[in-house]
């Protein structure tokens, strides 16, 4: 998990009030704060690391291994990356307070503040790159 090492947990949580509380799991809408791409756990893994400090916040739901990437309102309108799943206004993300640990919802790169969110074009090729990489190519069927 990446920590924030500027700012304190309150400061965050008062910049971005969809943060819950302490001990706290809100479920937001998405498409309101912000859009969301649900992939893989291990598949976001490895965007996670391709995209470095260009990565904005994710969720990691360790019960479902699914990770939730977060992304500009209005962004994952065409989203079409195989084995990954946009959500946007009319779903839901569960999020998790600051500071959760890792056998719970948690955040595997925890938001810094308003505005830093992962490019959707930087996000969709660095997803496509890994969903290739863990389950190979995107074959095209005739028939």
């Amino acid at each position: 998990m990446r920590r924030n090492p500027v700012m304190n947990p309150a400061a965050v949580r008062e910049l971005l009030p969809w943060l819950p509380p302490t001990h706290t799991i809100w479920s937001i809408p998405a498409g309101v704060h912000w859009d969301a791409v649900r992939a893989p756990r291990s598949v976001g893994a490895i965007a996670i690391r391709e995209l470095g400090d260009a990565c904005g916040p994710v969720i990691c739901d360790p019960w479902t291994r699914f990770v939730y990437v977060l992304t500009n309102t209005g962004s994952t309108t065409n989203w079409d990356v195989r084995e990954t799943m946009a959500y946007w206004p009319t779903t839901y993300v569960e999020v998790p307070p600051l500071g959760a640990e890792e056998h719970q919802l948690h955040w595997a790169v925890e938001p810094t503040g308003p505005g830093h969110l992962t490019d959707v074009e930087l996000l969709r090729t660095a997803l496509g790159t890994a969903v290739d990489s863990a389950f190979g190519p995107r074959t095209e069927h005739v028939g």
